[in-house]
């Protein structure tokens, strides 16, 4: 399983997002993978970003579109 696929498949069941240092733990993999495989999927977006604090800078929340049932699959070119 590529890691687009994990990570879609986490924030599917995420209904609040996650950020990407909470995807690396989850998923145990490394952060230029995680970040790399976000901004490559055209259904992840980042929904807001966290507060900064103190000892941390803000973080992006990410999320995925999900696709209602009924929704159309698109039509390939010759189709």
């Amino acid at each position: 399983m590529t890691w687009a696929k994990k990570i879609r498949k986490e924030l599917r069941e995420e209904e609040d997002g996650m950020t990407v240092k909470e995807l690396c733990q989850m998923l145990n993999a490394p952060h230029t993978s995680v970040y790399d495989a976000l901004t490559d999927m055209p259904d992840a977006y980042v929904d807001r970003w966290t507060e900064p604090n103190k000892y941390q800078s803000t973080e992006q929340i990410w999320r995925v579109v999900v696709p209602p049932p009924h929704c159309p699959r698109p039509r390939k070119p010759n189709d």
